[in-house]
């Protein structure tokens, strides 16, 4: 009905905010931190051949229309 698919396993903290949120999917390994906004036709999703944790938006980020976010967050 809305067009946004989160799976019940996803992380997300706290005030985030889904602009037009047609064709967002929020896969089941990604963590989302606080006050993150995230616009149309966003995948955050793990790569299968990866063994990595996936998709981490740390805190007060911005994910642009039709972005993919594949794959784990390093700190370096």
């Amino acid at each position: 009905m809305t067009g946004i698919e989160i799976h019940p396993g996803a992380q997300i903290g706290r005030r985030l905010f889904i602009d037009h949120g047609m064709g967002v999917v929020i896969g089941e390994t990604s963590e989302i931190g606080d006050d993150c906004l995230i616009y149309k036709g966003v995948v955050l999703a793990e790569r299968p051949w990866s063994r990595e944790t996936s998709s981490h938006p740390r805190n007060r980020v911005i994910i642009g229309s039709n972005s993919t976010v594949l794959g784990a967050h390093y700190d370096r």
